[in-house]
């Protein structure tokens, strides 16, 4: 009951961006949890691991988040096979193995999470529409931009009736990232305008959804070899993620590396 509290407590402290408490609370959880539970892994440690294991990049621990996710998966499957929980943490793993450009693991943990969903749910399970996302990015990242395309061409497609504008702006401006990168800057720049129109529409929007513009502008006007231009929205990303996220995380030494 402790434990899970301390879990509970990690994920508020992840809301406010307190990541470095939220870290330092799921250790505590994870040590009172293996006093309560000697022996081997159980599903409830699973479950902390995962949360760990998601906070890890936030402080610049990818590597760390990566082993713990592994562990969670173990857990999992060695109590339930494969399950939609252990797809989960697939689709988490993969993000992981993406941020540490470790692209073929990363897709290939997506797309047995992809096929896992689709296989229990269908193709417009939420998780399975995430996991095809995922998927996309890292085949993005593996200049297999068409089969990118492709994917979340069939996502939105999915996605035409009932879902989120948050969704719709999030997949949407995936595309932009994979066909700015196919040349396609005019495409880009027009279906960049409609992510922004979503994102407008929202009551509030959360920092990443705040950078989202600043790095979309970034990419196209780099496309169009306006490199100035790119640098200084490349820099709003910056401003922005900084103000809620410690410097040594993943997402802010991304965008430091973009410039």
């Amino acid at each position: 009951m402790l434990a899970a509290f301390l879990n509970n407590l990690a994920i508020a402290y992840k809301r406010l961006h307190r990541y470095t408490m939220a870290h330092e609370v799921l250790q505590q959880g994870e040590s009172i949890n293996m006093e309560l539970n000697p022996g081997p892994d159980n599903v409830q440690q699973a479950g902390l691991y995962m949360t760990m294991a998601l906070n890890s990049s936030y402080i610049g621990r990818v590597d760390e988040g990566i082993a713990l996710l592994r562990q969670s998966l173990d857990c999992i499957t060695r109590f339930e096979g494969m399950s939609l929980r252990s797809a989960r943490v697939l689709v988490n793993l993969a993000i992981l193995y993406d941020r540490n450009k470790d692209y073929v693991p990363a897709l290939a943990k997506a797309s047995t999470a992809v096929d896992e969903l689709v296989a229990a749910r269908g193709k417009d399970f939420p998780s399975a529409l995430r996991a095809m996302r995922v998927k996309a990015r890292c085949e993005m990242h593996l200049d297999r931009r068409q089969d990118a395309k492709s994917l979340l061409e069939g996502v939105l497609t999915i996605m035409a009736d009932g879902h989120s504008k948050e969704d719709l702006a999030e997949t949407k401006a995936l595309v932009v990232e994979v066909i700015t990168g196919m040349g396609l800057v005019d495409e880009a720049r027009k279906l960049a305008i409609e992510v922004g129109e979503y994102l407008s529409s929202l009551d509030q929007l959360d920092e990443f959804q705040k950078e989202t513009m600043p790095k979309l502008d970034s990419l196209i006007y780099e496309a169009e070899g306006k490199l100035a231009l790119a640098i200084v929205s490349q820099k709003e990303v910056i401003a922005i993620l900084t103000t809620v996220l410690p410097d040594v995380s993943w997402y802010v030494t991304a965008a430091r590396e973009r410039l």
